[in-house]
């Protein structure tokens, strides 16, 4: 007799995936643009916007290239500058000129998502727009002759939804790591050392300070005084940064990045913080302008910021003019005459 045969059902496998995109906008101003389109117009020269990141890790870099072609022709590409994340990313874009109205005019979208990687850098618009069609609109496409791009990245990524669970679970315990870190610098709960600037100190843990400063950490593990006594004597930074790269120290934030800026970067260096260096770098070089340019090019090269200096000469190259003109750069002269032969041979390399 034949024994009844038993069906099982065994639960399966089940995943979802869906596709996500993170997007970022970067906002890119030309000055002058009419003197570079009409007199610099070898298909030989183009412009370089400063370095910018698409993603909140810092990790993905970008730069636009304007080129002329053919004397007539505007040609405009997204070029994939440097990943510590990935060897290649997929990403989508579109560029579009800001108007005088603040409009979006002259409207270029990519058709399709491209595989950026090693060899393949550069994607974009051959014939972005005509110069002559923009010229002859300068009163709504260049305002005070200043050519806007716009230029929005949207990174494609296929994200299993258990690990974006993950990541968002991730993101929670850093942030409550950060927040409860921020607490015990504000609330000095058991600390033990000193930070002593004129007539105000702030209290800090060896500890954390070692952690995240080789600076810091060589000056309590060795017999310093600062060690035997747990006082610093800080001298050559204003409290307010201090307080501020202490605050970076404990949460990884920087809540007054645009306005101490030039301070924190001085700091970051000394104390060996480059992750707030790298972001004092980036702060400083979307804010440069004619006016401070030679001041945070003199900056950049006195605290060895090899990125804000490449990116503060290339935009002295675009604002020689207004750049020259001002007393600083009179200054700089007499006071740092190596870096006029730097920016000098930046030209010569053109």
């Amino acid at each position: 007799m034949s024994l009844p045969v038993a069906s099982t059902f065994v639960d399966g496998d089940c995943a979802r995936t869906k596709i996500k995109v993170d997007k970022f906008i970067f906002t890119w101003t030309v000055e002058n643009f009419s003197i570079w389109c009409k007199n610099m117009g070898d298909p030989r020269e183009d412009l370089v916007s400063p370095i910018f990141s698409s993603d909140a890790d810092n990790k993905l870099k970008w730069h636009l290239q304007l080129k002329i072609v053919d004397e007539k022709k505007l040609s405009l590409y997204l070029m994939f500058s440097h990943s510590s994340k990935a060897s290649e990313v997929k990403a989508k874009f579109n560029f579009h000129i800001l108007s005088a109205k603040k409009e979006a005019e002259n409207v270029r979208e990519a058709t399709e998502v491209y595989l950026f990687n090693a060899k393949q850098r550069a994607f974009g618009f051959h014939c972005f727009i005509y110069t002559d069609d923009l010229l002859n609109r300068a009163d709504n496409l260049l305002p005070n002759d200043e050519l806007t791009i716009v230029c929005e990245i949207g990174e494609v990524n296929a994200v299993n939804i258990s690990d974006e669970s993950k990541n968002v679970k991730s993101k929670l315990i850093e942030d409550e790591l950060s927040k409860n870190l921020g607490n015990l610098f504000v609330n000095e709960k058991c600390s033990d050392v000193a930070l002593v600037v004129g007539e105000n100190e702030l209290k800090a843990h060896k500890l954390i300070l070692s952690a995240r400063s080789e600076v810091f950490a060589a000056m309590f593990e060795h017999e310093m005084e600062e060690s035997k006594l747990n006082r610093v004597v800080i001298t050559d930074i204003h409290q307010e940064v201090l307080k501020e790269m202490l605050n970076f120290i404990y949460t990884g934030k920087v809540f007054n990045l645009n306005k101490l800026a030039q301070g924190l970067l001085a700091a970051a260096d000394k104390y060996a913080l480059e992750g707030l260096k790298m972001m004092c770098e980036g702060a400083l070089s979307v804010n440069l302008s004619a006016e401070n340019a030679v001041e945070i090019l003199i900056l950049a090269d006195l605290h060895s910021a090899a990125q804000l200096k490449a990116q503060t000469i290339a935009f002295i190259k675009t604002h020689i003019t207004d750049v020259m003109g001002t007393q600083a750069w009179q200054d700089m002269i007499k006071s740092h005459s190596h870096l006029i032969v730097e920016v000098s041979q930046a030209f010569l390399k053109q």
